[in-house]
């Protein structure tokens, strides 16, 4: 298997559930694991001893907050290390530690091993296919799950109004969040309208 085939298939197995033999090995979490693996990537493509917390953020498509709990763990653990940006004293910079980049290095060997597994599963002549499927169902699926995420945002959005005491939106007349409601009015329909 190339390497860049080696890289997609395990940005592709990062979606799925069933991962856990290839990405949780030598005791790092699936989110610490592939922060490591983009820092060693960035690190080795800028040439560089450190990278910014934001290139992190950015290759992994992870939120910054993930991040930065997931370097902090990563911190305890010994493998990277928190320094000032030279060029930005306000920035800070992140770097491997010999612990890291030993318990990266262990990790992609071990996950090399499951991948392989998985190329004498399907063959070398379907990886590229496999593959590819992979991250159009990924793709696929984080496009269903943004769309999700912002119809429960829509949803949540007169609720909170309510809370707030915010008059709801028009789109919501006479609208009462579920949240506010008692009971009552599954007893009594005129609940709600009593003293209009």
């Amino acid at each position: 298997m190339e390497a860049e085939q080696r890289r997609r298939l395990l940005e592709a197995l990062r979606g799925l559930k069933k991962n856990r033999p290839v990405l949780r090995t030598q005791g790092l979490s699936q989110n610490e694991f592939f922060l490591l693996y983009h820092m060693k990537l960035r690190l080795e493509q800028i040439g560089e001893d450190a990278v910014r917390i934001g290139d992190l953020q950015t290759s992994t498509h992870t939120s910054l907050p993930a991040v930065s709990q997931s370097l902090g763990t990563l911190e305890a653990k010994g493998c990277v290390a928190r320094r000032t940006d030279p060029d930005d004293h306000r920035s800070v910079r992140v770097a491997l530690t010999e612990k890291g980049r030993r318990a990266i290095d262990d990790a992609l060997a071990e996950a090399a091993c499951v991948l392989e597994r998985i190329e004498e599963r399907f063959g070398e002549e379907n990886m590229e296919t496999l593959i590819s499927l992979m991250e159009r169902l990924s793709s696929a699926l984080d496009e269903l799950w943004e769309k999700d995420a912002a119809a429960r945002k829509n949803k949540a959005a007169p609720r909170s109004a309510a809370l707030r005491g915010a008059p709801l939106p028009s789109e919501y007349p006479g609208a009462l969040p579920h949240i506010l409601r008692s009971g009552r009015e599954e007893a009594d329909p005129n609940f709600m309208h009593e003293g209009e």
